[in-house]
């Protein structure tokens, strides 16, 4: 090559046209290549001395935008005819209907992951408490133990506890909260000291915020303790009577409103007495009046109690001839 002029050089690699090229340069054959700078052309066209090589490559391609497919969800339940394709699941309004097993999976595309484990939901009723008291009926100054137990129960309750107060006005009961009887951790409490006749109610509660149960049906525990503020006598004096038999149940203490109140055999709670006049309550016994009966003041205090018998005529005349009877 003449001094200052140029050399063309052309790089061919058979059967591939739309190439790209790198051209390299040493200045002996020893020395260490260096690329040409800012060279990709098939031609070089060069004014330097050297030893030159080239090679050839295919093209970068346009790029290529992938996106990543989101998950889908698919739900699994007997009732579920339109399943969500989201990953949560929300029951509005719960009912038993609701109640059964649940499982989810993932989708993307054409790709499922496996099923989840089944989580079963029992949706029931609005659970009520159940009170039970011991003993039923006392010993001037016995203790007490009331328990409160929940339907279907499980973990997370806390209970409170409440004496029933009368109030005749609205023929039922105000609840007045026990002494550290609000959200205990245990479903008993005990009542220490017990002289009077009384009824007391629970309910429970749980969650964040605390949901509560409705309170549960009173139970009472009853004395037949004389010294009490307020007295129950019945007339004829005694425990057992007789089918059709006039009774008279009068309630006595320094107050001006009273009801008569009866616990039936059958666990029913009378508030009213059908014949009340003044503070005596007259009744024409049948077998359905065996129960316990005490007076409840318009002041809130509560009498002594007695158990009541009503027994069928005819039984007795029965059991008399039974016992009249010379067996040898």
């Amino acid at each position: 090559m003449p001094a200052g002029g140029s050399v063309t050089l052309t790089c061919d690699v058979n059967q591939f046209a739309d190439l790209e090229y790198d051209w390299f340069r040493q200045t002996s054959k020893n020395s260490k290549k260096t690329a040409v700078a800012g060279e990709s052309d098939r031609v070089l066209v060069t004014s330097e001395a050297g030893f030159y090589t080239c090679r050839g490559r295919v093209k970068d391609s346009d790029p290529v935008i992938i996106h990543e497919t989101e998950w889908t969800y698919e739900w699994r339940a007997a009732k579920l005819n339109t399943p969500p394709t989201s990953n949560e699941y929300r029951i509005i309004r719960a009912t038993e209907s609701d109640s059964g097993g649940y499982s989810c999976r993932g989708r993307r595309d054409y790709f499922f992951s496996e099923w989840s484990d089944i989580i079963t939901l029992t949706v029931s009723y609005e659970p009520r408490p159940v009170l039970t008291v011991s003993p039923s009926w006392l010993s001037p100054g016995a203790s007490v133990t009331l328990n409160c137990e929940v339907e279907h129960p499980s973990a997370g309750w806390s209970f409170y506890w409440y004496k029933a107060v009368p109030d005749l006005s609205e023929k039922s009961s105000s609840y007045e909260l026990l002494p550290d009887g609000s959200g205990t951790a245990q479903d008993s409490y005990i009542i220490h000291g017990q002289t009077h006749t009384a009824g007391y109610v629970c309910r429970a509660g749980r969650g964040d915020p605390e949901y509560h149960t409705d309170h549960s049906q009173p139970k009472f525990v009853w004395s037949a303790d004389v010294h009490s503020a307020a007295s129950l006598t019945v007339s004829p004096d005694r425990v057992q009577h007789f089918t059709s038999d006039s009774v008279s149940l009068t309630c006595e203490g320094n107050f001006t409103e009273w009801r008569v109140r009866k616990f039936s055999e059958d666990g029913r709670l009378y508030s009213d007495c059908r014949r009340m006049t003044g503070s005596t309550c007259d009744i024409n016994t049948s077998k359905s009046d065996t129960a316990v009966y005490w007076c409840e003041s318009g002041s809130g205090e509560f009498s002594s109690a007695v158990n009541i018998t009503v027994r069928s005529m005819l039984l007795y005349i029965y059991l008399l001839d039974l016992n009249h009877l010379d067996i040898t």
